[in-house]
């Protein structure tokens, strides 16, 4: 976190150095100390249970988290702020996105205690693709009949894509373009249109809308 006697935004060095640690209070010491230890304790089994559950922050295990990578990952995000990106699916947090409301009602009903993010978003929109390659790949499913069902049909397949997706014998590309996006606080926002092409085409803008989620999953 920002030192509270600083009342100026920090610049990207001194965050690099810096962010997500203020001093000890107590010892004055500037670096972040490390933590070696590979477990905590908990105040008692209530306590425990919020942890596990979710419902409240704090450490567990070291190969989770611990005091000294909390810190790092504040300050790989705070120096993250104003990256530019890109996305081929729509942000999580876009709910009026019928395929991303969709994927949260599901999480919500079956997942609630873990996060809602561009993960979540990734692991959804793949695990759909599969369905339909395994419904394509028939009965008595084998390597190869997935992959002929992927080249022969994968091109037609729905998803909540921004772009249409690319699947032939000569072509496992997957979604044929991107939108631009910016990261900020840890959240990647969509901005400007929609780009598209192929092997060696032109990159052209592209505003078809998406095909409908399907009305159960």
């Amino acid at each position: 976190m920002p030192d509270p006697k600083i009342d100026r935004p920090l610049g990207f060095n001194t965050r690099a150095l810096h962010a997500g640690y203020s001093p000890d209070p107590t010892t004055k010491a500037r670096a972040v100390p490390i933590y070696q230890s590979t477990s905590f304790v908990f105040d008692n089994s209530e306590h425990a249970a919020a942890l596990f559950g979710l419902q409240q922050f704090g450490n567990i295990y070291t190969r989770i988290m611990n005091p000294t990578t909390d810190v790092l990952e504040q300050r790989v995000a705070s120096l993250e702020n104003g990256v530019i990106t890109d996305g081929y699916l729509p942000s999580e947090d876009n709910l009026t996105n019928p395929w991303i409301a969709l994927f949260k009602q599901i999480h919500d009903q079956y997942d609630a205690s873990e996060p809602f993010d561009g993960n979540t978003v990734y692991g959804m929109s793949a695990g759909y693709l599969f369905v339909q390659a395994l419904q394509g790949a028939g009965k008595n499913l084998t390597r190869q009949s997935l992959i002929k069902a992927l080249n022969s049909k994968g091109s037609s397949y729905k998803g909540p894509g921004l772009v249409p997706l690319a699947f032939s014998s000569s072509n496992h590309g997957g979604y044929t373009g991107a939108q631009i996006a910016t990261v900020n606080n840890g959240q990647v926002t969509l901005t400007g249109p929609v780009y598209t092409t192929q092997d060696s085409g032109p990159i052209s803008t592209y505003s078809a809308s998406q095909p409908a989620p399907p009305s159960h999953f």
